[in-house]
């Protein structure tokens, strides 16, 4: 199917059939991109990534999207009599551009042409997110993600960047003794930690790691960590805050990353949320709602992944960000604080 941005109640019938089923309902979903980006105003295709997400992230790994490009305008789907349909086990539903009319098929040799012509559709679309689930009892499958990535060219965090503020040394102090599997979790996420940090790995522009000040400042008077790795953590004692936070400051003397941080009352995050930006056509997007369980997000398309890019490289020049010497003075602020 490939849907309009106005469908939020088809998600929300999906969620109750979910529910009435009492397992997850798979969904394979059939995009179309616009390739004529730059001649688009309306970020047609930020628009479908943004109509998608909460399929993603609500119905984990049972839901698959693929994508094509097309040349066609975004309107062309209003000069098609029935361009949207739903297929299920036993019906196909055909609507209309408006949703205001549709046709509900009963009979399965129907179901059983269109599910056919589907799947043969299908050959020709590409995967357009990869998705790595992990529930809290199997979170070595994040780190593994996250190992097997390139470095970072932006990261935007809900707190101050976990990735350079941790040594390998002291990462099993934090880390939970109920997770399964620890000694092997331990090693995997000291191996990531040590890599980020290793001076051979560093690039000719260092990556520049956004914050909100409200994170750093949560994190300076509670120890508490928000986003994906509270899930694993332990509370952080002050001593050990402090060592974190010079460690982020160390980096930014020696130029192994840059940090800036968010005016809050600019620009605000969830607390769940993170965004790496590892090139113009790769992004990865982490989610911890508590309702969920963590969720990894792997886009890589060029007209996505490039428009991220440009967002977060903008942010440099933006008022939203405090400038790179006062953001280095309010960590130091921070950490008088403790």
């Amino acid at each position: 199917m490939n849907l309009v941005f106005e469908d939020s109640y088809i998600y929300e019938l999906l969620i109750r059939q979910s529910h009435n089923c009492k397992k997850e309902v798979a969904i394979n979903h059939l995009l179309t991109l616009n390739k004529n980006t730059c001649n688009e105003s309306d970020n047609y295709n930020l628009k479908l990534v943004k109509s998608i997400l909460p399929y993603a992230l609500y119905f984990t790994n049972s839901y698959n999207a693929y994508y094509c490009y097309s040349s066609n305008p975004s309107e062309y789907n209003l000069a098609t009599l029935f361009p949207f349909f739903i297929i299920t086990k036993h019906h196909v539903l055909v609507m209309e551009p408006e949703y205001k009319r549709g046709i509900l098929y009963h009979d399965q040799a129907v179901v059983i042409a269109y599910t056919s012509g589907f799947n043969h559709l299908k050959t020709n679309y590409v995967p357009f997110i990869s998705q790595d689930y992990a529930r809290l009892e199997s979170l070595n499958q994040f780190v593994q993600l996250m190992a097997t990535s390139e470095p970072l060219t932006y990261a935007l965090d809900s707190q101050p960047c976990i990735t350079s503020m941790m040594n390998p040394e002291v990462i099993s102090k934090l880390i939970h003794h109920g997770i399964p599997d620890r000694e092997n979790f331990v090693k995997l996420i000291s191996k990531w930690y040590g890599y980020v940090l290793d001076p051979s790995n560093r690039s000719p522009k260092p990556p520049v790691f956004y914050f909100p000040l409200k994170g750093l400042w949560y994190f300076a008077e509670t120890g508490k960590l928000s986003g994906q790795l509270a899930a694993f953590t332990e509370e952080i004692g002050p001593k050990m805050r402090i060592q974190m936070l010079n460690q982020i400051l160390k980096n930014n003397e020696d130029g192994i990353m840059k940090t800036l941080i968010i005016d809050h009352e600019q620009m605000t995050l969830p607390s769940f949320f993170t965004l790496e930006s590892h090139n113009q056509n790769h992004l990865i997007l982490t989610s911890l709602d508590p309702e969920h369980p963590l969720a990894i997000i792997d886009f890589q398309e060029p007209s996505i992944g490039e428009a991220f890019y440009d967002f977060l490289d903008s942010l440099q020049k933006s008022n939203v960000t405090f400038s790179h010497e006062r953001s280095l003075e309010l960590i130091r602020e921070a950490i008088r604080s403790i």
